[in-house]
């Protein structure tokens, strides 16, 4: 759920889609003295049925410094909506990013949209870096994506958690816990995060993530927040663009993992797409199989 993906900008702009639900944790402690987590666990997931939808903006920026003049910084922006019935959990996130990578003197500007829509039942990622236009379709992976009891074990597992002084985001107080990867983790995580939960509802109204170096890599702020409106059904339907192919990720998809076997650290198997007669000139299977990993794991981290 926390792991982080250092991608290109061009998959950067992907991996957004991502974007927003598990962003509905909340906080509910003592403001007089910092909190446990142990304190604050049972009461983050007691309130993450305070809000039954949400709709909000979100933007990220990325800028991160990879030595001898070489960098990738991104600013993303877009917005997103939540919504939850019975057990089934629908969302909707569509973003536009500017991307600049500096490699070897070379420096390369691009723009990109994507747009992530989960039914319940499968997640399907559009993205279009302006000259190729991608969808995937992804399996919903039960109680990982959207289960909090099982993601607060998954990440005490690989972080150790501790709750900061209270702040404010967007003009709301949030409480902030800081997740730095335990030792046995720490390859498979980028470095330390912060995320901001509004006490007003839970919801995530900021996230940073740091570089090795303690650095911030990715500052990710959710705003204009709004609960509980009403959201048409048709929000969350998927429709590809006339002349798109739809890569079906699901048959070949890993196994859920168990609490002590990540399905995400192991390899996925190539998927072909469906046969279409307006489908573009293929992209390398292995560059497809990248992105939809890093759109899954930034939903996860974000939702």
């Amino acid at each position: 759920m926390l792991s982080q993906s250092i991608r290109t900008p061009r998959r950067h702009g992907a991996t957004f889609a991502a974007a927003a639900c598990g962003l509905i944790l909340a906080f509910a402690v003592s403001p007089s003295r910092a909190a446990s987590f142990d304190e604050v666990r049972p009461m983050i997931i007691k309130a993450c049925g305070q809000a039954n939808s949400y709709t909000a903006t979100m933007e990220t920026k990325m800028d991160m410094a990879m030595g001898e003049g070489n960098s990738m910084k991104s600013e993303t922006a877009g917005k997103m909506m939540w919504r939850k019935k019975g057990e089934t959990v629908c969302y909707r996130m569509e973003s536009k990013t500017k991307s600049v990578t500096k490699m070897q003197g070379n420096e390369t500007k691009q723009d990109s949209k994507t747009l992530s829509v989960c039914d319940g039942k499968f997640i399907y990622t559009l993205t279009d870096d302006g000259t190729n236009k991608m969808a995937m379709k992804m399996k919903v992976e039960p109680d990982k994506s959207y289960d909090t009891e099982s993601a607060m074990k998954a990440w005490e597992k690989n972080y150790d958690l501790k709750v900061l002084d209270d702040e404010k985001v967007d003009g709301v107080d949030c409480w902030v816990v800081e997740a730095t990867p335990k030792k046995a983790a720490q390859a498979n995580a980028a470095g330390k995060m912060r995320q901001w939960y509004r006490k007003d509802c839970g919801i995530t109204a900021k996230v940073v993530s740091f570089g090795p170096d303690g650095k911030p890599l990715t500052t990710t702020l959710v705003k204009d927040v709004k609960l509980n409106v009403d959201i048409p059904d048709e929000k969350f339907k998927f429709k590809a663009p006339e002349g798109v192919t739809v890569m079906d990720m699901t048959k070949n998809q890993p196994p859920q993992a168990s609490d002590s076997d990540d399905a995400s650290d192991k390899p996925a198997k190539k998927s072909k797409p469906e046969a279409s007669e307006d489908a573009p000139k293929k992209e390398k299977a292995d560059d497809k199989d990248d992105k939809a990993t890093g759109a899954k794991n930034l939903i996860k981290r974000l939702f």
